[in-house]
């Protein structure tokens, strides 16, 4: 097993009696270019720096926002189920206005 890596398998033996128990991952972060682009501009705005350096982890945003290519094959190699997704921070507070978080469009 390579370090910081969970081993590959389907689901977990619970206390070694035989019941089977899914992985589930909570809080995974997701963002799509939308949302990107609205967190930008709100740290434009606030002066907030970045939490993360994108140099430091050059591999999560290319693919913190692609299903098909990265996160589900990634889900069944390592054997996770299901996964709970939340927008990373900022996410739809960043909106520059209510009508704009609300409806779902895209501010210019």
């Amino acid at each position: 097993m390579k370090r910081g890596r969970a081993m590959a398998q389907t689901a977990v033996d619970v206390k070694g009696g035989g019941a089977k128990m899914k992985k589930i991952c909570i809080e995974e972060h997701w963002r799509n270019p939308e949302v990107g682009e609205m967190g930008d501009r709100w740290r434009e705005r606030t002066r907030v720096p970045l939490a993360n350096d994108p140099k430091a982890t050059p591999h999560v945003f290319p693919r913190i926002g692609d299903f098909e290519k990265f996160r589900l094959p990634l889900m069944e190699e390592y054997g996770i189920a299901m996964q709970v997704l939340a927008s990373n921070s900022p996410g739809i507070q960043a909106a520059e206005d209510a009508a704009s978080a609300v409806g779902g469009k895209k501010v210019q």
